[in-house]
């Protein structure tokens, strides 16, 4: 991810197929504060009536290389203060995310 004024740029890389996609976007109210990185269900009746769809079972998912600028400081995401989510339903965890370790850290599918 990078980001130039209100221009951001996203590059997402599949390893396994040898894919790579590159997204970009201008926010006018976007800010710089802060990263994520999510594994989330698609939305469907959009824009009038949001409702996720269900999330779908999947292969562990590795994210490595994991960095952001903020502040204009460059690091791999170990270096921020973090929080940790696992998505799931009351409690029934759904998917799982590892330990962070050198911008690594892999969502786990748990769940039927």
């Amino acid at each position: 991810m990078s980001a130039s004024g209100h221009h951001f740029k996203m590059t997402i890389a599949d390893l396994t197929q040898h894919q790579m996609s590159v997204v970009t976007a201008t926010v006018s109210d976007g800010t710089r504060e802060n990263a994520q990185w999510m594994v989330e269900s698609p939305e469907v009746g959009c824009p009038k009536k949001c409702a996720p769809l269900p999330l779908a079972r999947f292969s562990p998912l590795v994210f490595s290389g994991a960095e952001a600028i903020i502040n204009g400081v460059l690091a791999t995401v170990d270096r921020w203060p973090r929080q940790q989510s696992n998505m799931g339903s009351g409690s029934i965890k759904r998917a799982t995310v590892s330990r962070l370790g050198r911008g690594t850290f892999t969502v786990t599918w748990r769940h039927s």
